[in-house]
């Protein structure tokens, strides 16, 4: 199993915080590549693995594009209305260079950029049964005939992680998990993969107060939480 999130910032630490941010309103160049793009940098010390790239855009042909030191990420997602796209990469030692452009010429608005160190982790679990969490209402009418209001319908998986050998920063990071997903933050779960391949990841989000550590021996413990796929 592999979990990937997005740390909460005032957890962070000079391993695990923001490496740049950028608010604002700029139009993207259009017609262009990754030479002309919009370009931000910003400088690290050293090779930093499992950076997060999050450009938060609005664009309605679905040409634009992000790079990240002469690598072109891939298009982003073809809406009009703002949203955020993810994108994962490792610095570079010295300045690093962000670049994002169109290929078409429309007007795609970058409204905020942000590289921040993600959250992983990766171990197994025990087994459990995945079931349907239905929200609604049923009754039957005086005829006897069912009726009911379906509100949400929720896949569930209730996860329970195998014992495993722990040091203190391992239950610091579990608990850095929880509370950085603790206000019904997305993170991705692949319950078949792991971080060097992925299978089926599906983004998720937990239950409020399914979180548990369980006690499992000296230096076992196990982790318990309920992740509701999306």
């Amino acid at each position: 199993m592999y979990i990937s999130y997005v740390p909460l910032r005032n957890l962070a630490d000079s391993e695990n915080g923001s490496y740049f941010a950028w608010e604002g309103t700029e139009n993207t160049n259009p017609s262009t590549n990754y030479a002309g793009g919009d370009k931000h940098t910003f400088s690290v010390t050293g090779i930093v693995t499992g950076l997060r790239h999050r450009a938060r855009m609005s664009s309605v042909d679905g040409t634009q594009h992000y790079g990240f030191n002469s690598v072109d990420f891939g298009v982003l997602a073809t809406v009009a209305a703002e949203r955020w796209n993810e994108f994962s990469a490792s610095s570079i030692n010295g300045v690093n260079e962000i670049s994002i452009w169109g290929t078409a010429a429309d007007l795609a608005v970058i409204h905020e950029i942000e590289v921040i160190k993600g959250g992983d982790i990766e171990c197994g679990f025990q087994p459990y049964t995945k079931r349907p969490s239905p929200e609604g209402k049923q009754f039957k009418s005086l005829s006897g005939s069912p009726h009911g209001t379906l509100f949400n319908f929720e896949k569930s998986h209730p996860i329970t992680t195998v014992p495993l050998v722990v040091t203190d920063a391992d239950i610091a990071q579990w608990w850095e998990f929880a509370e950085s997903v603790a206000a019904s933050e997305t993170f991705w779960l692949d319950l078949k993969g792991t971080k060097a391949a992925p299978v089926s990841p599906v983004q998720a989000y937990m239950k409020q107060g399914t979180f548990s550590e369980i006690w499992a021996g000296p230096i076992h413990r196990q982790f318990s939480f309920t992740a509701i796929e999306l």
